[in-house]
């Protein structure tokens, strides 16, 4: 039996367990990849493709969209599915979800806590005692997340080298048409964090030491794991008001399949970027951004087997068509 039909028959066995209630956020967003037959129900993307075993990615914001499993929840629908080199992805909408306010606070609070705490590019790995005490199963056997204090490399050329030293043909710009001006660069996720196989085994060890010390979150410096399937850098860029839009290029070293699944109300649309076609997402409520809102445009480069370009913002001032703008003036 292939690698793919014992994955199937587990991921099969484990849907019969699960179901949505109305109170799982539709913007905690995490991508995990794994192969190994240590697939637990958790995940909420599989990975059916690659030579890594045991090997578990959570990328805290990477669409606009909760990542589930896409198992056993009712009235779902296919919204998109794009096939291209070494990336497949589909993205799913079904029923309401929503993550009470309360429960979102607590848990931005705690990030923001740990971050206090941490030194220059360390991260860390936290435990939250509010996403192990909520309803749904996803978040009760997975209440980690991640933290860093990463640096930003500032000098542009500095910055491009790094993109091009990763094997990423794509442009970098210093300017987007929609007056926002290159800030810096970064090798993580515009928005949340990583997880790995070895962190999510830290679970038990920090939940010991929240109930010990009767703290909501307990939290441990992780070390940055070079074996990833993908790797992820943003590009920052800030206008004189503040605000920014983030350019991120999630490249994949592995072929990997991405199944998303998003609330049915929201705002979502396809459109022409340089000749690709791209997706539209929009939503409010999102955790991992003070505003709450988050919009996003992502596609794949003709040219390109293997990147997803993503031009992502959490300001309310930023409309649509601003991004669509900032797009177009990346080639």
């Amino acid at each position: 039996m292939s690698i793919e039909e014992i994955l199937k028959q587990q991921y099969d066995q484990m849907s019969r367990k699960l179901s949505a209630p109305p109170d799982l956020d539709a913007h905690v967003i995490t991508l995990i990849a794994a192969e190994s037959n240590k697939e637990r129900g958790s995940h909420l993307m599989k990975r059916t493709f690659g030579a890594r075993r045991n090997l578990r990615l959570m990328v805290g914001i990477m669409m606009i969209a909760l990542l589930l499993s896409g198992f056993g929840f009712a009235a779902q629908k296919l919204l998109f599915h794009k096939e291209q080199g070494m990336i497949q992805t589909e993205v799913w909408t079904t029923s309401d979800l929503s993550l009470d306010e309360t429960l979102r606070t607590n848990i931005q609070e705690s990030l923001d806590a740990v971050k206090r705490q941490l030194q220059a590019d360390e991260q860390a790995i936290v435990y939250v005692a509010a996403l192990e005490n909520s309803k749904h199963p996803l978040y009760k056997q997975n209440p980690l997340l991640s933290v860093s204090k990463r640096s930003v490399i500032a000098d542009l050329e500095a910055w491009k080298n790094t993109i091009h030293a990763a094997g990423i043909r794509e442009s970098i710009a210093n300017q987007l048409d929609v007056q926002f001006y290159f800030q810096g660069g970064k090798e993580e996720p515009a928005f949340g964090g990583m997880l790995s196989a070895v962190d999510l085994d830290q679970l038990g060890s920090l939940r010991d030491e929240a109930l010990k010390e009767n703290k909501n979150y307990a939290w441990m410096l992780r070390h940055p794991d070079e074996n990833l399937p993908m790797d992820i850098y943003t590009t920052i860029y800030t206008n004189g008001s503040g605000e920014h839009i983030y350019v991120q290029m999630d490249h994949s070293k592995e072929k990997v399949k991405l199944k998303l699944t998003s609330p049915d109300h929201i705002i979502h649309d396809r459109l022409d970027i340089n000749g690709v076609e791209a997706l539209y997402m929009e939503q409010d409520g999102f955790l991992f951004s003070t505003t709450g809102i988050i919009r996003e445009l992502s596609w794949m480069p003709e040219h390109s087997d293997s990147v997803i370009v993503r031009v992502l913002t959490d300001s309310r001032s930023i409309s649509k068509d601003q991004l669509i703008q900032a797009a177009h003036s990346l080639q």
